[in-house]
């Protein structure tokens, strides 16, 4: 699969995310929530902040790249690449499941503020 194929894919998880909500908890929120680059720029941006503020984050960062450093020294230039592909295929999972769960928390938030809203006017 081609990188360019990735990026549309993970463009559109956002939206596979929003169903998964839906179908999930029964809500309605895919018809609420129809354009959501502001939401992707949102949590683009939640995620740098982040990362960029977070000790820990910038500690684990750290000995990861030790022992990825350790482990290199003993690959051949083939190991080198697959560890590469396998680095960013792996990266690109954990960012998946950080982005599934901030789109399920905003889903929830909105889900709970349509639902406060209704028993206002009840």
């Amino acid at each position: 699969m081609e990188e360019q194929d990735l990026e549309k894919l993970k463009e559109n998880s956002v939206y596979e995310y929003i169903e998964q909500f839906d179908e999930e908890f029964g809500s309605m929120l895919k018809d609420n929530i129809k354009n959501t680059p502001l939401l992707v720029n949102i949590f683009r941006e939640y995620i740098e902040q982040n990362y960029k503020m977070s000790k820990y984050y910038q500690m684990m960062l750290h000995k990861i790249v030790e022992i990825e450093d350790d482990f290199c020294k003993s690959f051949t230039s083939k190991q080198k690449q697959l560890f590469k592909k396998w680095e960013t295929y792996r990266n690109g999972m954990e960012d998946d499941a950080v982005l599934e769960a901030f789109i399920y928390g905003y889903c929830l938030n909105k889900e709970l503020d349509l639902e406060k809203n209704k028993y206002k006017q009840s």
